[in-house]
């Protein structure tokens, strides 16, 4: 086949797609399908979810414009090989099918096992319209093996893996649609060298689709592929792979694929056994991914998607030159490499490990008697404008602002923070300093004034990406004995920090200042800070942070609140402290917030003088 020919394929895919995605943005966005901020989502803000329409649009509508271009133009385009009888009409019926499982859960979010009975009838009449996986070539002997009745499960297991896949590892900007690119194009190499002519024209649609795709769906993301996408694009990877076996009964043609989409497989099966070995559902959703891992080292998302995205290149690399090369010494060195390669990565990123489950069923609010479950909150702002008005906005998207007594305390701002305050939030409980009196002092000002069972302390800096106030509280509700609780607190770009420190020490701290220069300090800073735990339920902890934290309103007042001598952290541990002597601390990783962490003392020589003064009252209290 002519080179043009692909050429032709790529640009129409490309430019259909790239004009389809700002429609299918408008669609998603009119009829509310759109990725809110949550437990089992990466994005901190909403995000359309439909962009697969304009995918599939763009495959469908490059691999007809094939055929029609060739009964219009001159130029007679390459026929398939005849000997083989392909219902090309059911295969798009088949991904037809398949679209619109996907489609309805974008729409309706159904049920893992619902889903998987529809995929495999459309797997099903695939394998009918003639790619059927049933012989191949031995590559030892040269005979042709026949499968007989296994080919049937074994082909439609094979598109069931394809299809689910993809959706797996679709949870970062780029990410799916990067692999899948990468992995179509090994494919159409492989189509054809092997003359593949169907596997080649799809493949080539692929790549062009979700190049233009990826121009809406790179970090930060305006657009998700949705299920509909994600389970079209994996599933047409299978069909292509096995029009090439069809076409050339070569085990490897089934095989390159299997290598190429490596990452996907291992991050699919790894998420298989933590589930089983931890007695969950098969379709619980955790944090335990390849991307998940990655970022939970510090990393950023693009970085991470980079990272993924080199690994398949390189498993794709490694995938044609085991096709490509039949020198049975350069197959196995690759073999060799890749059995040294999977468990460093399993085990380098604790793939196996126990994960956070992102998905939670909380008790709806309305069930529960108002009286028992009146929260207060209080906010203490200086110079707060940025930080304030997106805390307030996400207070009153996901927060039930009828069950809470909102407090914000001004300490004598010098920008527009209060006018700000007074624009955004008209439900919120205003005092406006004439000084700055202090974090500490500025909560304790409404002390008197609280009627409420729970009390949150919220900093400016904070983000909602749920009703987390609901969920602390209802874990208080259900557990008597804990008097004060924290959630999971992420950085802006989803990384976790590590919050749930020990009570401080002179040598943690000592330590946390020389953090990164050596092995001793790099110990006692992550002994401090409990980073080499894998928190995956509530757990006792030492020091709730003053960033985000809920306590029993009359603990709060019984202590008579924070120490007002004590600043910059050290108003956390000491409160931390006195309360714990009435019952215990839980960290609650169930919820879930965004937190700006500053780090001020750092970057601050003021601030770092009067944390030293603060350490020496704080240890002069408690001891050193």
């Amino acid at each position: 086949m002519d080179w043009y020919w692909f050429l032709v394929i790529f640009l129409v895919a490309l430019v259909a797609t790239f004009f389809l995605t700002p429609l299918a943005i408008r669609i998603a966005e009119k009829l509310g399908i759109i990725d809110l901020p949550g437990k089992n989502r990466i994005n901190t803000s909403p995000v359309p979810r439909l962009g697969g329409l304009a995918l599939v649009g763009g495959i469908a509508i490059a691999v007809v414009a094939f055929y029609l271009i060739g009964r219009v133009v001159p130029l007679e385009p390459p026929q398939s090989d005849q000997t083989v009888n392909i219902n090309y009409l059911g295969v798009a019926l088949a991904t037809l099918v398949v679209f619109l499982v996907g489609l309805a859960d974008d729409f309706l979010e159904i049920k893992t096992r619902y889903k998987l009975v529809v995929e495999a009838g459309a797997a099903c009449i695939a394998c009918a319209s003639g790619i059927l996986f049933d012989h191949f070539t031995n590559p030892f002997t040269g005979t042709i093996v026949e499968l007989g009745l296994a080919a049937w499960p074994i082909t439609i297991i094979y598109l069931l893996v394809f299809a689910n896949i993809i959706n797996i590892i679709d949870g970062l900007d780029g990410l799916a649609c990067g692999v899948v690119m990468i992995s179509a194009a090994a494919i159409f190499i492989i189509s054809i060298q092997k003359g593949a002519l169907e596997a080649a024209i799809l493949t080539m649609a692929i790549i062009g689709a979700c190049l233009a795709f990826l121009r809406y769906n790179l970090f930060p993301a305006r657009v998700f592929m949705g299920d509909c996408g994600a389970l079209s694009l994996g599933f047409l990877l299978g069909v292509a792979s096995l029009f090439g076996v069809v076409r050339t009964p070569a085990l490897i043609t089934l095989l390159v694929p299997i290598m190429v989409a490596g990452i996907p497989v291992i991050d699919s099966v790894m998420a298989l056994i933590r589930r089983l070995r931890s007695r969950q559902r098969l379709g619980t959703m955790d944090t335990g991914h390849i991307h998940h891992r990655l970022i939970e080292r510090g990393l950023s998302q693009r970085t991470t998607v980079l990272i993924i995205l080199l690994l398949t290149a390189f498993l794709a690399v490694c995938a044609l030159l085991f096709a490509v090369y039949q020198n049975y010494t350069i197959r196995i060195a690759i073999v060799v490499v890749l059995v040294v390669l999977v468990p460093v990565l399993i085990g380098g990123l604790g793939l196996m490990r126990p994960a956070l489950q992102h998905v939670y069923y909380p008790r709806p609010l309305e069930k529960l008697p108002k009286s028992q479950k009146r929260i207060s909150a209080s906010i203490v702002t200086y110079d707060s404008e940025r930080e304030i008005v997106p805390l307030l906005r996400s207070m009153q998207r996901y927060l039930d602002l009828s069950n809470l007594d909102v407090f914000i305390v001004d300490n004598a701002s010098t920008d527009n923070t209060v006018k700000a305050i007074e624009a955004t939030a008209p439900w919120a409980t205003l005092i406006v300093n004439s000084y700055n009196r202090g974090f500490g002092a500025g909560h304790n000002q409404v002390l008197e004034a609280l009627k409420s069972e729970y009390h949150a302390v919220i900093n400016p800096d904070i983000e909602f990406l749920e009703d987390t106030i609901f969920e602390l509280a209802q874990f208080l509700d259900d557990n008597p004995g804990v008097v004060m609780t924290a959630p999971r607190v992420l950085n802006p770009d989803r990384t976790e920090q590590k919050l749930p420190k020990v009570q401080p020490e002179p040598r943690y701290l000592i330590a946390r200042r020389f953090e990164g220069s050596n092995r001793r300090a790099d110990e006692l800073a992550a002994e401090y800070t409990r980073s080499d735990e894998d928190f995956i339920g509530p757990v006792p902890i030492e020091h709730a942070s003053g960033s985000f934290f809920m306590i029993r309103t009359a603990v709060f007042k019984e202590l008579n609140g924070f120490d007002e001598r004590f600043f910059l952290y050290f108003e956390d541990n000491d409160l931390s402290l006195r309360a714990s002597e009435l019952g215990e601390i839980m960290f609650y990783p169930g919820t879930q917030v965004i937190h700006g962490y500053a780090r001020e003392s750092r970057s601050n020589a003021r601030a770092f003088v009067a944390q030293i003064q603060s350490m020496f009252r704080y240890f002069g209290k408690h001891g050193w």
